[in-house]
């Protein structure tokens, strides 16, 4: 007769004791150490500590974590703390809350605040391309499902101008997608030229780089309307986005416009807008364009503007 399994230890408790790592990443020019170790202080709940120190993006990085205990990261009974702040460079990230089940990203409660003088420097730490922008603040809750990154309950200020939706990053292989519901009660169109290749904001912003004041100085300066920088195709191929942006009171000044919605979609390099339009007065300015990457590094354009209703001032 068989004798029964002799069951395995109970395991009661896991530390950690001058835990290190280095971590090097040429392609990602990251080059970091890390330290870990766990801690029992009296009276509170056992868990992991690490700190990462080096270089990421060729900046300066610093991380420091504060977890819950080992052994409590397959427990989807009891919620996994989690307490991190980041800086990469001039970029700050701070995540705090909750996962239920941390070894597979579920049950996040979980709140995302991150800020900087130019949302072009995240591309390294979100994996997805940015145009540059003005100083700014986000915040909201950050969860994962159905394969994607969820950034939803956005509240926050991009130089001048508010911004609140939604934001999703799906990974891939091939290309990243980057989908995004996002709205202003009130923008300067300013804010946006890094969208069209322009230099963003206006000079005198709090949270500017001398760099940023130079460029805006030598924008102002310019004659024309549109930038002549040309833009990058392999950046544009960089992944797929698909934004919905809306406007209802636009700041611009020698702009006509009042509201401002635009539907965005990039494919493969492949830009449609279907459709773009402005408000102006009791009538609206709209049209329809896709921009096609040719082999030289240009774009063919192509594609018709519309009116309806009453152009001149309400």
């Amino acid at each position: 007769m068989a004798e029964a399994a002799t069951p395995g230890p109970k395991i009661g408790a896991l530390r950690i004791t001058g835990g290190q790592a280095h971590v090097a990443i040429a392609k990602l020019r990251a080059d970091f150490r890390i330290e870990a170790a766990t801690e029992d202080p009296a009276g509170e709940p056992a868990r992991i500590v690490a700190k990462a120190r080096g270089t990421y993006a060729a900046q300066p990085i610093t991380a420091d974590l504060r977890g819950g205990a080992i052994l409590n990261l397959r427990d989807d009974e009891t919620p996994w703390p989690v307490q991190l702040t980041l800086a990469n460079g001039p970029t700050r990230v701070s995540l705090q809350g909750t996962l239920q089940d941390p070894v597979a990203l579920k049950g996040a409660d979980l709140r995302l605040d991150f800020a900087g003088p130019d949302m072009a420097l995240l591309a390294p730490l979100v994996g997805v391309a940015i145009p540059a922008t003005p100083p700014y603040r986000v915040t909201g809750k950050l969860d994962y499902g159905e394969g994607a990154f969820r950034f939803t309950d956005v509240d926050g200020r991009l130089g001048r101008s508010d911004i609140a939706g939604r934001f999703s990053i799906t990974p891939s292989r091939e290309r990243p997608v980057l989908d995004a519901d996002v709205s202003s009660k009130r923008v300067d169109l300013a804010d946006l030229g890094g969208f069209i290749g322009g230099t963003p904001g206006r000079a005198n912003t709090p949270g500017q780089t001398a760099q940023q004041r130079q460029a805006l100085a030598r924008a102002v300066a310019s004659p024309r309307l549109l930038p002549t920088s040309p833009i990058s195709v392999p950046r544009l191929r960089a992944a797929d986005i698909h934004l919905r942006y809306s406007a209802a009171s636009i700041i611009g000044q020698g702009m006509p416009f009042d509201s401002m919605q635009v539907t965005l979609d990039i494919e493969d390099g492949t830009i449609r807008l279907h459709p773009v339009q402005f408000g102006i007065g009791q009538g609206r300015l709209g049209g329809e364009f896709l921009l096609t990457p040719q082999e030289n590094g240009a774009l063919r354009a192509k594609g018709s503007w519309s009116c309806g209703g009453s152009i001149s001032p309400a």
